[in-house]
């Protein structure tokens, strides 16, 4: 994964009348990105790479879950957070979350788009001539033992695998800095 130079601040808001137990909250909010809590299902992750689809639906899937269990365990603790949904969250990471695609993706990607006339990227129509242009570009990228278009050889169980890793550590930074700034910010009820 790549680093951001830019990461955003959470709005933290606290119940005043509420205290707050924050070291239980922070083992929360750090079993949130265990194994067993990652919706990042393999079936679907399979399907996104079948059919081409760069806009990632399952790993939306996974970040709107992540999302909602973050705002739910805080509720729980009478905290809001505001101005976060799975569009957003990516502004608090220090990494840039992408899928990662398999070794035949970029073949199957333009047999598509030569097979349906559609720039799979933009929904665009394309023409004959540039239906032509990707017919070479296709033969290329399948070709096994070329590195020049294909430089990561991942099987899709593997490119699933690198996909998991990185949403765990991605959701892992960000608690991190949730945490860091409830400690922060929070200021305890005077008994």
């Amino acid at each position: 994964m790549n680093r951001r130079e830019n990461v955003s601040r959470f709005s933290i808001y606290f119940d005043k009348e509420t205290d707050l137990d924050i070291d239980l909250l922070e083992l929360q909010l750090h079993s949130l990105y265990k194994q067993q809590n990652i919706k990042l299902d393999e079936v679907s992750y399979y399907n996104d790479l079948q059919n081409c689809n760069f806009r990632a639906t399952t790993l939306d899937i996974a970040k709107k879950s992540f999302v909602k269990a973050i705002v739910h365990t805080l509720e729980s603790q009478s905290i809001t957070l505001k101005d976060i949904d799975y569009s957003t969250i990516d502004m608090y990471s220090s990494y840039n979350l992408e899928i990662i695609y398999d070794k035949d993706f970029i073949a199957r990607n333009q047999r598509k788009e030569i097979r349906e006339g559609v720039n799979n990227l933009t929904g665009e129509k394309i023409n004959i001539l540039q239906r032509v242009y990707r017919l070479p570009l296709a033969i290329i990228a399948y070709e096994p033992r070329n590195y020049l278009v294909n430089k990561q050889k991942l099987s899709k169980s593997t490119a699933y695998r690198k996909m998991y890793d990185d949403i765990m550590t991605w959701e892992k930074d960000i608690i991190e800095r949730l945490v860091e700034q409830l400690r922060s910010e929070y200021v305890p009820k005077k008994g």
